[in-house]
C-alpha cells in the first residue's frame, strides 16, 4: 500500500505496508520506543544476565511493570505517527507522546480489563483466549483515534471491528510475533548455547534489536485496524484527517 492511500489489504499488501511506513518514519518511532522503552529493558537485561527472574525476582517484577507501561504508551504514540504518515504530514516525537500520555488511563483501564478478559479465556481453553486476543487487538487504536468515553468501551468496539476477520487477524499476529520476538529469542538461545562466554553480550544485542523492531506491531493492527474501516464503513483519507483533527482541504487526494 502506497503512502496516502487507504483501501482493504490482505496479510501480503498489510506487511509491505508495514515496513514501508517503517522505513519512512523510522527515527521518529525508535525515538519513541527507547524514550519509554530504553530504562525498563536495560533493567530487563541486567535482570537476565545477572541470574535471570529466578535469582532477581524483586527486579524481574519492576523490569516488566516497567516496560508494560513503557510499551503501553510508545505503542499509543506510534499509532498517531501511522496515521500522520498516511496523511503525507510529518509525525512529531513530541506531540504524538504527549497525546499517549493524556491517553494513558484510559489505556490502562481497557488494557487491564483485556488482560483479565485473556487470562480467563486461556484458563477455560486455549481456543477461546486467542479468540479474545484477536479480538480485543484493535484496542489502543480505537482509544487513540475515535477516543471512546469511557475509554474501556473501547473492548465493545475493537469486538465489533474485528467480527468476521479474527482469523486474518491471528495469522498477522503469528508473524509478527515470529519476526519482533521468537526468532530473536531463538537465535540468541542458540548462540548462547555454541558461545556461552558471550551470552550477557548476546542478550543485549537481542533486547535492542526488539526495541529496534517493537514499531512493527502497533504499525500493523493500525494498518489492520484502517483495513477494516475501509471494508466496513468505507472509510478514507477525509475521514481520517477529521479524526485527528486535520483541515480537510490538506488532505491529499
Amino acid at each position: 500500500m502506497a503512502i496516502h492511500e487507504l483501501r482493504p489489504m490482505s496479510t501480503g499488501e498489510i506487511l509491505d505496508a508495514v515496513f514501508g511506513i517503517y522505513r519512512t518514519a523510522f527515527v521518529v518511532m525508535v525515538s519513541i520506543v527507547i524514550f519509554c522503552q530504553g530504562i525498563p529493558t536495560i533493567l530487563y537485561t541486567y535482570m537476565l544476565v545477572a541470574g535471570g527472574p529466578f535469582v532477581q525476582p524483586e527486579l524481574f517484577l519492576v523490569s516488566l511493570f516497567l516496560r508494560g507501561i513503557g510499551a503501553t504508551v510508545s505503542g499509543a504514540a506510534i499509532i498517531l505517527v501511522v496515521s500522520d504518515t498516511l496523511l503525507g504530514r510529518t509525525p512529531e516525537t513530541g506531540a504524538s507522546l504527549r497525546m499517549a500520555l493524556r491517553a494513558f488511563i484510559g489505556l490502562f483501564v481497557a488494557g487491564l480489563a483485556r488482560l483479565l478478559l485473556v487470562f480467563l479465556g486461556f484458563l477455560l481453553f486455549v481456543v477461546p483466549g486467542v479468540i479474545i486476543v484477536c479480538g480485543y487487538v484493535m484496542v489502543e487504536q480505537v482509544i487513540m483515534l475515535e477516543q471512546p468515553k469511557p475509554a474501556i468501551n473501547a473492548l465493545t468496539r475493537s469486538w465489533a471491528l474485528t467480527k468476521g476477520y479474527k482469523g486474518k487477524l491471528f495469522g498477522l499476529i503469528v508473524i509478527l510475533l515470529l519476526f519482533v520476538q521468537m526468532i530473536p529469542s531463538m537465535a540468541a538461545g542458540a548462540l548462547a548455547a555454541l558461545l556461552p562466554a558471550f551470552e550477557a553480550y548476546i542478550q543485549i544485542v537481542v533486547s535492542l534489536l526488539q526495541l529496534v523492531l517493537f514499531p512493527l506491531l502497533p504499525v500493523a493492527f493500525t494498518l489492520a485496524y484502517y483495513d477494516l474501516r475501509v471494508r466496513k464503513e468505507a472509510f478514507d483519507l477525509e475521514f481520517l484527517g477529521a479524526q485527528i483533527g486535520m483541515d480537510p482541504d490538506s488532505v491529499p487526494a
